[in-house]
């Protein structure tokens, strides 16, 4: 399963030389901003990934040590995502509250793109110094618009979305962190039996982060739109036999109507 996420380490003794990593090509404010503008223009691409972890069994095992994380082979210690030390003996402090609650007030939760709570949403937020330096958020019950898919969607169990941490905050174990806490907010305030996380197919940090936290990838969300057409497919992913008919590949054309 990981291997077809992220490349393998080059053998011993292997000549090949060292690839920069597709995500680090395509998850920065420049391609951000061209995709923003080509959004705008009615132009979008998207391929998501479903992943899901099983709640009922408590708490997953460890499995960083078992996953490679998304780095190039040159071991860029930038890369190394959420690997490099314990968060607990960081200055960093994580708790979990509610998104409507006073408690959020005056932390800035936005970062780089603008939040919107949902409906009985929880935040769980990484602060250091009074400063919010990481967020994740989940919920229960909701059929929130997924943008980068184009439409609402439901889920069975809770939603974790909006992972985000400060730059200067990263490869310091905070988001795995953040996800590890939100799955015990998801397991014991929520009465969730399942968690599910959608994640860009580039996305590779992330994606190591939540495989991490005990998450599987089940489908595949693929989604196109040029002007006033667009072109959706869910594929299913591994051999879970209990997905539903959502695993099914489905491929549907229809014509929309081109926001003002």
């Amino acid at each position: 399963m990981v291997g077809a996420l992220f490349p393998r380490p080059a053998e011993a003794g292997a000549t090949t030389a060292p690839m920069i990593p597709i995500w680090r090509l395509t998850r920065n404010r420049y391609t951000r901003r061209v995709y923003e503008e080509l959004a705008d223009a009615g132009v979008t691409a998207t391929r998501m990934v479903e992943y899901v972890a099983d709640l009922e069994a408590g708490a997953p095992a460890d499995r960083a040590d078992d996953l490679e994380a998304p780095t190039d082979r040159a071991g860029d210690a930038e890369a190394q995502a959420d690997r490099s030390s314990d968060p607990d003996a960081l200055p960093v402090s994580v708790a979990a509250v509610h998104a409507g609650g006073p408690q959020v007030e005056g932390l800035d939760l936005d970062f780089s793109i603008p939040v919107s709570f949902l409906d009985e949403e929880w935040a769980v937020v990484a602060t250091a110094s009074g400063e919010a330096v990481g967020r994740a958020l989940v919920s229960t019950g909701q059929e929130p618009h997924v943008a980068p898919l184009g439409e609402r969607m439901a889920f069975d169990g809770a939603y974790v979305r909006r992972l985000y941490v400060a730059p200067r905050w990263r490869g310091n174990g905070i988001a795995t962190r953040l996800v590890r806490d939100a799955l015990d907010v998801a397991r014991t305030g929520l009465d969730a039996e399942a968690a599910v996380a959608l994640i860009a197919a580039d996305n590779a940090p992330s994606q190591w982060v939540f495989e991490a936290n005990g998450f599987d990838p089940v489908r595949r969300h693929d989604y196109v739109r040029l002007g006033g057409r667009e072109f959706r497919r869910v594929t299913g992913l591994g051999d879970r036999t209990d997905l539903g008919d959502r695993t099914d590949r489905t491929d549907r054309t229809n014509r929309v109507d081109r926001p003002e």
